[in-house]
């Protein structure tokens, strides 16, 4: 009567007061219909002119892809060009909500962007460090 007993994850019973209940809300994550994927691609500068086609290509697979929901927005852009890289972003509710098939679609997803972005000659965006000589450093 006075709690509620859940289980997280792991199958651990959390003691919850019925009083909380009324300050806050309950995620059951059970009887979700959807997942979000939710990815960033950083390509090389230089590869920003081919970006549009590689857009086009990501989205055109998403749009055939049996565990993505078409009728909500499917979002392939260019997020932003910044100083290290151009990041793009890719934004899409699956209907694969088991977590096993949620993580196999997504791993195809960036597998197959992978394979999109090379099919057009670009590459992904390396972090670099400069290495700086201490000879080169004025005391």
């Amino acid at each position: 009567w006075y709690e509620t007993c859940l289980r997280s994850r792991d199958k651990q019973p959390i003691y919850i007061p019925n009083a909380l209940f009324s300050k806050a809300y309950v995620i059951n994550s059970q009887r979700r219909t959807h997942r979000r994927v939710n990815e960033k691609i950083s390509i090389r500068h230089q590869d920003l002119d081919l970006s549009p086609a590689i857009i086009d290509d990501i989205r055109s697979f998403l749009e055939k892809h049996p565990s993505v929901d078409t009728s909500y927005p499917i979002l392939v852009y260019i997020d932003q060009v910044g100083s290290a890289a151009v990041e793009l972003h890719i934004t899409v509710l699956s209907t694969a909500v088991d977590e096993p098939e949620f993580l196999r679609f997504r791993d195809s997803l960036l597998v197959k962007a992978a394979s999109i972005i090379r099919a057009h000659g670009a590459e992904f965006s390396v972090p670099f460090e400069a290495i700086v000589s201490m000879d080169n450093i004025k005391k």
